[in-house]
């Protein structure tokens, strides 16, 4: 399947054409300052040479420096700089040495207070590498050279004019600034990505490691792998209105910022200092906030996303006092609430002690006001996650779907209540209470770092009263907590809104009450949410009401609302599961339904396809919709909650078929990635999705989203880590859990392609007996599986089936068809398959299955025994929430295996295979068990028999 799907991709990526602008964009920066005479060398730069050491971010084929004089009361001659591959200390490889030009020629003069660019030269620059610059000074340069003090990184001076051969090792002076140096641009496309930071010491490296280039933004671009540009503006003592050293923020933006080549994005991280030496702390942060507002208007006029980042604390330095920490509290929460900014980097929360929010986690600070080297990690990687949906090639859109109801139900949801408390949220103009909004920042923060970017906050079979003036007053609320975060917010209609509402006597999508209805309510939705992200509608499906109750189509329905919210920017998602009890094949039945409209849908509609064809099972083959719509928009529906993977009880990372479905997607017709929205698991206790690990769900939705290429193993260790610890006897075995834990589910509950064969209802626990009197018989397991004395599966076959398999487009078509060469996780899915068939291991087809399920039974067994193991190395709590699931996974396992191996032989009439043990449980009382849940409740770990 992996083969054929990936096939499908070259072949579309083969039939588009990329045509993309070269431009120079930078891949390192440093703010160029006035130099002191106590930051000059013992002599002057004249007839010297220097070699100082750069590390840059991205890589690139062709480059070219910048040289600057702007600070120098005089001249600066130079007549030659060569660049070379670093060794250690000064040492270069000198095969690699080139010479940079000037107007073609290798001496230059840079007048008093200019900068001078050398030509463009052809080098193999490698991404993340450390480049050596040497500059052979003339007969004149100034006496207060213009310098960067905080290289935190040695430069080495001799005498005379240094060749690449010219050792530097011995006798050289070493000084702790570079000279003269001041950015270096790489050719790239105009799409690559480049971040600029403008910042103080704490930006500048202050408490680094000398030589290892080890600050947060270093370690930011070592996160960003190399493929985006990251300027260091930062400036030690620097000050953001007046004051402090070198010139203040609101000074020297224009040139260290914005006159950076390619810069697409702009992060602010200044403030400590003007803090720090106030001695009026109110007019201080009146001024701050003042002052970063013009910093972003700047930036947005010159076509850049701003990020803002709060000021990280300083109790136990000298900067601290308790009018201090208020001007920074309050600086941070205007931060935290403004509207202005793209998005925010909480640094403060990331590095605060969690005992004492006015002072940094004692491991992360040598002094309680700069980060250590284990702190700049921290904060690298978290600004990382947080800089990557500005700056890398992702979706337009990664959503969170919650089915959370206004009553704080939530439909399949395993994490406790909803955590929109509507009956909290004051409608009115009082502010959200201080712990809601406490929880949401922290929701908001999280999934900023994931790279998500809006949240649906109500469930797909949505109340009406969602619309009312009263409950769009309170989701204001909730937007405006999160938009600091990047996070818009969408809300799911009911389509029957104008006549429920009491307003029009029907929801007719073409009747023009209906859709001045709509355009008024569209209206009032946006004079209170300028950046409301638009509608999700689920509609004429499991009896939700739609445009086909009035004998309209879905697209005279998502159209009618397109218009309403098009002059806001909104967007509709009208969602594709649909199916009837008299449509055939329910696999077949949405691409049947849609397929006819390809096309005809305005341009802000998108159409919401599940990633199977049937409804989020364990294992399923892409929904054939994704092949079959050539000219409409698409989104991916995928489920983190885990309705039909064991609820928040078993472990079930589902990042490895995630990745499969998102690098098997399709582009669209203008060359874009689907974009991505998943049902959310998150709920209000107190670890957001009640089991521990499913937490691991939420983060790879975001990860794999924003960048495909990442390996579930990648994002599991990343988790881990993250919540977890860093301890390697823990990170490793557990992250073996996560990646085994999807096969191990699908085994142990429908292999080889079988699927729908839960429980009634709840869909906790196997049940492939299930019969209910009135039910539809395609909510029936037996519809599904169709067992009999000769075989097993859903023939779907062209030739003797339900010609599901003809939506396929070849190869797929073709190697589905034949059971030979359909793949045998899907075998059961398209094919009716005899109990003696042979398959590739040479076992017959009843044999596989109950090997398959014993294989599911005995990992779960073995993630008991591996999760027991690093008891030492996490803490107890979370040790023992997580042991009670494992235990009982195992056991689950063996209801699921012995349900269905027993329920099935009475079809198949063969014994289990001798290799198999012989059945805890006997049928007849696993057909008499019933679990008395709900759609809306986990079971109980600690109850369940």
């Amino acid at each position: 399947m992996k083969r054929t799907f990936f096939l499908a991709i070259i072949l579309t990526m083969m039939s588009l054409v990329v045509k993309a602008q070269a431009t120079w964009v930078g891949t390192w920066a440093t703010a160029v300052e006035y130099t002191g005479e106590g930051d000059m060398p013992r002599s002057l730069l004249s007839n010297r040479s220097i070699r100082q050491i750069i590390h840059v971010s991205l890589g690139g084929k062709r480059l070219r420096m910048q040289f600057s004089n702007v600070f120098g009361n005089k001249a600066v001659d130079i007549r030659s700089v060569y660049i070379a591959d670093a060794k250690d200390s000064c040492d270069i490889d000198v095969k690699s040495a080139r010479y940079l030009t000037f107007n073609g020629k290798r001496n230059l003069r840079i007048e008093a207070g200019k900068d001078v660019f050398s030509d463009a030269l052809d080098y193999n620059l490698k991404p993340l590498q450390r480049l050596a610059v040497t500059i052979c000074y003339g007969d004149e340069t100034p006496e207060h050279a213009t310098s960067h003090r905080g290289s935190r990184t040695t430069s080495y001076i001799i005498n005379g004019e240094a060749k690449p051969k010219t050792p530097f090792g011995v006798g050289a002076e070493r000084l702790d600034h570079w000279y003269n140096i001041a950015s270096l641009d790489v050719m790239a496309t105009a799409e690559t990505p480049v971040v600029a930071v403008i910042g103080n010491s704490i930006t500048d490296g202050r408490g680094t490691t000398h030589n290892l280039q080890n600050r947060w933004t270093d370690r930011m671009a070592e996160a960003l792998q190399g493929n985006v540009g990251v300027l260091n503006l930062g400036i030690g003592g620097n000050h953001v209105t007046r004051g402090g050293l070198s010139e203040p923020a609101m000074k020297r933006f224009d040139r260290d910022i914005l006159a950076q080549r390619g810069v697409s994005t702009v992060i602010i991280f200044e403030g400590v200092n003007d803090i720090g030496s106030s001695s009026d702390s109110e007019k201080t942060a009146k001024e701050l906030i003042e002052s970063l507002t013009t910093l972003v208007d700047k930036s947005h006029a010159a076509g850049k996303k701003v990020l803002l980042t709060t000021i990280c604390p300083f109790k136990n330095c000298n900067y601290y006092s308790y009018f201090h920490e208020a001007c920074r509290e309050t600086v941070n929460e205007w931060i935290r609430t403004q509207t202005i900014a793209d998005g925010i980097v909480d640094f403060d929360k990331e590095v605060r002690d969690d005992n004492d929010h006015h002072q940094l986690k004692p491991e992360l600070s040598d002094d309680w006001l700069h980060l250590n080297p284990k702190g700049y990690e921290v904060m690298g990687r978290y600004a990382a996650e947080v800089v990557r949906p500005f700056v890398g090639k992702a979706p337009k859109l990664v959503l969170l779907n919650h089915w959370d109801n206004p009553d704080g139900t939530v439909e399949r949801g395993y994490a406790g209540r909803s955590i929109w408390k509507w009956n909290e949220i004051p409608a009115d103009e009082q502010p959200m209470p201080v712990n809601l909004c406490d929880k949401y920042r922290e929701y908001g923060r999280i999934n900023q770092m994931l790279g998500i970017n809006g949240a649906v906050l109500n469930n797909v079979n949505a109340k009406p009263m969602m619309l009312s003036s009263e409950m769009l007053r309170k989701t204001k609320k909730i937007a405006d907590v999160l938009r600091p975060y990047g996070m818009k917010v969408y809300l799911s209609v009911n389509f029957a809104s104008p006549k429920a509402l009491g307003d029009v006597y029907t929801a007719d999508p073409q009747n023009a009450d209906v859709v001045e209805w709509w355009r008024k309510k569209a209206d009032e939705i946006y004079r209170l949410i300028p950046d409301f992200g638009g509608f999700l509608v689920k509609a004429n499906s499991e009896g939700e009401p739609g445009p086909m109750d009035y004998g309209r189509t879905h697209v005279d329905g998502a159209n009618m609302l397109a218009r309403a919210v098009k002059p806001h920017g909104g967007i509709v998602m009208w969602r594709a599961f649909v199916y009837s009890p008299k449509g055939g094949d329910r696999a077949s039945q949405a691409y049947d339904e849609f397929m006819k409209f390809d096309g005809q849908f305005h341009d802000n509609v998108i159409v919401q396809i599940k990633n199977g064809p049937i409804d989020f099972q364990p294992r399923e083959p892409l929904s054939p919709l994704f092949f079959g719509l050539k000219n409409t928009r698409m989104m991916l529906e995928i489920q983190a909650t885990q309705e039909y993977t064991g609820n928040s009880i078993q472990t079930c990372f589902l990042a490895p078929m995630w990745k499969e479905i998102i690098n098997t997607l399709p582009l669209q017709a203008d060359g874009s990635r689907i974009p991505v929205a998943t049902v959310s698991n998150i709920g209000d206790c107190d670890n957001w999705t009640a089991n521990d690990l499913a937490m691991a769900n939420w983060y790879a939705v975001g990860r794999l989203a924003n960048d495909p290429s990442l390996s579930a193993r990648k994002i599991a260790e990343d988790f881990l880590r993250e919540y977890y610890t860093d301890d390697e006897r823990f990170v490793q075995p557990v992250t073996d859990i996560l990646l085994r834990s999807y096969n191990a589910v699908v085994d142990y509950m429908m292999p080889l392609g079988l699927h729908h064969i839960f429980a009634g209802g709840h869909h906790y626990g196997p049940e492939p007996w299930c019969y209910h009197e009135g039910w539809r018989e395609d909510w029936l397991p037996r519809y599904y599986h169709k067992a009999d004395s000769i075989g097993i599966g859903f023939d779907r076959t062209i030739a003797t089936g339900s010609g599901n398999i003809a939506q396929y487009p070849e190869p797929l078509r073709s190697m589905y068809e034949n059971i030979n060469t359909c793949p045998e996780e899907l075998l059961l899915w398209f094919h009716h398959v005899a109990w003696n068939h042979r398959m590739a291991n040479g076992e017959t087809l009843w044999e596989t299955l109950c090997h398959r399920y014993d294989r599911g039974v005995r990992e779960t067994e073995d993630f008991v025994r591996i999760w027991e193991s690093i008891r030492p190395y996490i803490d107890s709590d979370k040790y023992e929430r997580q042991h009670r699931r494992f235990v009982r996974q195992a056991k689950d396992a063996w209801w699921w295996r012995d349900a269905c191996l027993l329920y099935f032989q009475q079809f198949s009439h063969l014994p289990l295979p001798d290799d198999c043990p012989a059945p805890r449980h006997t049928l007849k009382e696993l057909m008499q068990f019933h679990l008395d849940i709900d759609n809306y409740t986990a079971p109980d770990v600690d109850l369940l028999p």
